[in-house]
This record gives structure tokens, C-alpha cells and sequence, in this order.
């Protein structure tokens, strides 16, 4: 019974740590970055642009964990002159698997706004300024289990830019480079057979973005990569294995493919889009594969 009762202890408590900042689809750069383009979008005429984002999202652990995240992302933007201001906001279902073990749950993301500034240097070039402010819906329970958001309040800065080729105008490059800091907060858990608290800081986000994008009459075709880091993890007490599994280096490569029509006299696009990436780090209880595949439809009012 003793031993029985060591492997189940094993299994919860890797399967809830392995839950820790699980996933954020309103902090996932690429899912992010696809709904902004509709601003930048040249087709665009009116000031508002609504969209609505189905997203899935599959890991594989290199310990043997599979988690699943399914949910869908709305995002406004309202567009005046070089400025804009942008707030995503998105609900989902997060599920963990473990040897026999299952943990779900249904919840709220965090709510971020986004605002930015947007100066051409040439005609070929052009340049963003953003700061962003997260706003978490719920306490951080990734200590009980699988959770969409962060459950931390985050604040950041972004910079976008593209390049136009002079002798190619139907293709760009696009880059961004983003770093978000997530504050500390006080978490309870059950995670070691007795309710304990926690003072946990999930640390800093760095994400770099860089893509090819073609532009063919209404058809839009972008292929890129992303790395994102997240560092200074903490956790007081210390618990290794969370910080261990909190901090990462995680390589991405995605494509998107966008088409844009005219509905009921107002411009308005469809996109699909998939992503495969794995961790660097860490090596041994890190993320073999991510893969991500998420649809959208916006209109512009």
C-alpha cells in the first residue's frame, strides 16, 4: 500500500507541476501577431476591426505528459491615424494526461491590452512602438491542475517592423521582438497532501518573431519562426521541479495563409494557420513537440 501510495503521489505531483503556466493563447506571439496584421493590413478603411480566433493547441512531454488546449480568442482593435489600441480576450479547456491520470478544466484567460504607435522611416520600411498590459480573470492553479492563463498580471513592451523589397512589393519581411513581466502572486495547493501557500513570480517572457510575407491581390501568405525564452521563474518555498519545468527555450516554426473579401459592404478576411515547435531547455522534463493549428475571421467596420 505504501509503495502504491508513493506512485500515486508521483504521478499527481508530476502531473501538476507539469500544469504550471500551461498556456496563455493571449500571450502566444504568432496567435497575437495574426490578428494584429488585420490592422496593418492595406485593405483596411475604417476604424474598428473585430476577430474571432478557434485555436488547438497539443504537447508531448519528453517524461511522457500530454496536454491539450482548445478554446477560442476575440480580439478588438480600434485604428486612428498612426496609433492603435488593441484588447484580446479568450476562454478554453485544458487538459493533462499522465499514465492513467486525467485533470481538465474550463476556464477564462488573462485580458490584454495592447496599445502602439505606428511611424513609416521610408517607403519600404516601417516601425511599431507597443506597450501591453495583461490582466489575469482567476487565481494561478496551475499547482491544482491544468489552467488557461497566466493568473499573473503582466506588463511589456513590443517593437514590430517590416521591410518591403524594392524590387518585389508583393513581399516583406516582419519582425517583433516583445518582453513581458509577470508579477508575483500567492497561490495555495494541495500539492504535497496539505494545503500550502506559495508566493510564485512566473518570471519574464522574451519572445523574437521573424517572417517572410506575401502579398497577392487579396491572398495573404506568411512563414516564419519564433523563439520565446522564460526565465526567473519562482517559487517560495522552493519547489526545483517547478522551476526546473518553468523555465524554457522553446523554438517555433509556423504558416499562415489569409484571404480577404468584401461582406455586406465591409471588408473582411479569413486566416488558418499551423505551428510546430519543441523546448531546448529543459532537456529532460521539457517539451518534446507543440503543435498549434488556430483559425480566424475578422471584419473591418
Amino acid at each position: 500500500m505504501k509503495c502504491l501510495r508513493v506512485l500515486w503521489l508521483f504521478f499527481v505531483g508530476n502531473m501538476l507541476i507539469s500544469a504550471c503556466f500551461g498556456v496563455s493563447v493571449v500571450y502566444n506571439l504568432r496567435i497575437a501577431e495574426t490578428s494584429k496584421r488585420q490592422a496593418t493590413e492595406p485593405l483596411i478603411t475604417k476604424p474598428f476591426v473585430l476577430a474571432q480566433t478557434v485555436f488547438e493547441q497539443n504537447r508531448t512531454t519528453y517524461d511522457g505528459i500530454h496536454q491539450n488546449f482548445a478554446g477560442t480568442l476575440s480580439s478588438g482593435i480600434f485604428l486612428k491615424d498612426t496609433y492603435y489600441v488593441k484588447v484580446d480576450w479568450a476562454f478554453g479547456n485544458a487538459a493533462s494526461r499522465f499514465e492513467a491520470l486525467h485533470l481538465s478544466r474550463t476556464q477564462t484567460d488573462d485580458i490584454v491590452v495592447t496599445s502602439g504607435y505606428s511611424f513609416t522611416l521610408n517607403e519600404h520600411a516601417k516601425i511599431t512602438f507597443s506597450g501591453l498590459v495583461g490582466f489575469p480573470t482567476h487565481n494561478d492553479l496551475g499547482l491544482q491542475g491544468a489552467q488557461i492563463g497566466t493568473g499573473h498580471y503582466g506588463l511589456g513592451v513590443q517593437w514590430d517592423g517590416s521591410f518591403t523589397f524594392a524590387h518585389h512589393a508583393n513581399h516583406s519581411l516582419r519582425a517583433a521582438a516583445r518582453s513581458v513581466h509577470f508579477f508575483e502572486r500567492t497561490i495555495s495547493s494541495n500539492l504535497l497532501g496539505f494545503n500550502q501557500r506559495y508566493r510564485v513570480a512566473p518570471g519574464d517572457l522574451i519572445d523574437f518573431l521573424v517572417a517572410h510575407h506575401v502579398n497577392h491581390d487579396k491572398h495573404r501568405m506568411e512563414f516564419g519562426y519564433n523563439s520565446s525564452f522564460l526565465v526567473n521563474a519562482k517559487i517560495c518555498p522552493d519547489i526545483e521541479a517547478v522551476r526546473i519545468r518553468s523555465t524554457y527555450i522553446r523554438s517555433s516554426f509556423y504558416a499562415t495563409y489569409a484571404y480577404f473579401f468584401m461582406l455586406a459592404g465591409h471588408l473582411s478576411g479569413v486566416a488558418c494557420a499551423f505551428s510546430g515547435g519543441f523546448d531546448h531547455l529543459p532537456k529532460k522534463v521539457g517539451t518534446q513537440r507543440v503543435l498549434t493549428a488556430w483559425a480566424l475571421w475578422g471584419i473591418n467596420f
